[in-house]
């Protein structure tokens, strides 16, 4: 299984999918070639998968009334890798942390993307499998694998950016904060370990989409002045995927305690996704709706219940409400 996927990302440069019949581990099949999205360097065309690019942004082709055919394990990461990386800034040195098998900053390098990466796991057996294919594509010289507890295996100025996926919200915000400090100020900022680090972009795609989740991820980036630069969403077999990057700015005090004006609040339980060309996609759009209502009906049995009343939640049903009789899903309009 992990030798499949690792074939698949050696062609992955080009946004384009191997057949698992001609392609193998020790290099580009010989033949026609094409130019990579991120790098010059030339891919291979004719061993492409159809439909995979078109998927990358939502499934379906803008105006199409068929449905995609259905992803495997392998090409569903695949496909959250596309996003993750087209949101990195070019020649930005980067960060996987959580890197697992180490499969997105091979990638980033490989594919031209980043110059060079670091691929960070607490698991020992992570970080060897992340080795391990740092080492089968070549990569030794530009990805280095480290064991360490998130942000605390990084020095200053080694990256540019870093990016965090496949936790959920609450593991993601605990490794922007960094390890708690016994003897810290409780005025200091969350984010001092960030900025100390000189990290300019934070990429982050949480595991799940809970409203209530994703709302308390964008207001902790609004507080502390990492503004939402962009935002994608993935749709995968059922399931949606919101990617945000986020863009340092200079630190300022902010009340947490303020009333939120009432665009302000709607932008952060909704986002604000750059649907660019899939505005009219049918598929993201259908599906978006669909994640709306079941959303407010979960916040309806929040309200129904005394325990969980607030004025916040009811104000979350009113945008709830209003999203979903809009007619048009609006750029301006989030994802996930």
């Amino acid at each position: 299984m992990m030798l499949l996927v690792l074939v698949l990302l050696f062609r992955f440069g080009g946004r384009q999918l191997p057949s698992p019949t001609t392609a193998t581990l020790r290099g580009p099949p010989r033949g026609r070639y094409r130019t990579s999205a991120f790098s010059r360097r030339p891919m291979p065309v004719d061993v492409a998968t159809p439909g995979l690019k078109a998927a990358s942004r939502g499934g379906l082709d803008a105006g199409s009334s068929a449905e995609a055919p259905p992803l495997s394990l392998q090409e569903q990461r695949l496909k959250r890798f596309i996003t993750l990386a087209e949101l990195i800034p070019p020649g930005s040195p980067a960060a996987d942390i959580g890197c697992d098998h180490g499969l997105l900053a091979a990638h980033l390098v490989h594919s031209g993307r980043c110059p060079n990466a670091i691929a960070i796991d607490r698991s020992s057996s992570s970080c060897e499998a992340a080795r391990s294919t740092v080492e089968r594509f070549a990569l030794s010289h530009a990805v280095d694998v480290r064991q360490g507890d998130g942000l605390t295996a990084l020095s200053a100025g080694e990256v540019d950016t870093v990016c965090v996926a496949g936790m959920g919200v609450g593991g993601i915000l605990d490794i922007l904060k960094g390890p708690p400090q016994a003897d810290s100020d409780p005025l200091s900022r969350e984010d001092s370990l960030l900025r100390s680090l000189r990290i300019r972009t934070l990429v982050v795609q949480p595991q799940t989409p809970r409203l209530g989740s994703l709302y308390a991820l964008r207001r902790w980036l609004q507080v502390h002045q990492w503004p939402i630069n962009e935002e994608r969403l993935v749709v995968i077999g059922k399931r949606l995927y919101v990617t945000i990057k986020a863009v340092a700015t200079q630190p300022r005090a902010v009340d947490r305690d303020a009333v939120l004006s009432a665009d302000i609040e709607r932008e952060l339980l909704l986002g604000r996704a750059q649907w660019e060309s899939d505005r009219d996609n049918d598929g993201i759009r259908h599906r978006y709706h669909r994640y709306l209502v079941n959303q407010r009906t979960v916040l309806a049995r929040q309200v129904a219940d005394p325990r969980w009343q607030s004025e916040q939640k009811q104000r979350w049903m009113a945008i709830l409400d209003d999203a979903i009789r809009s007619p048009t899903m609006s750029p301006s309009m989030p994802l996930d």
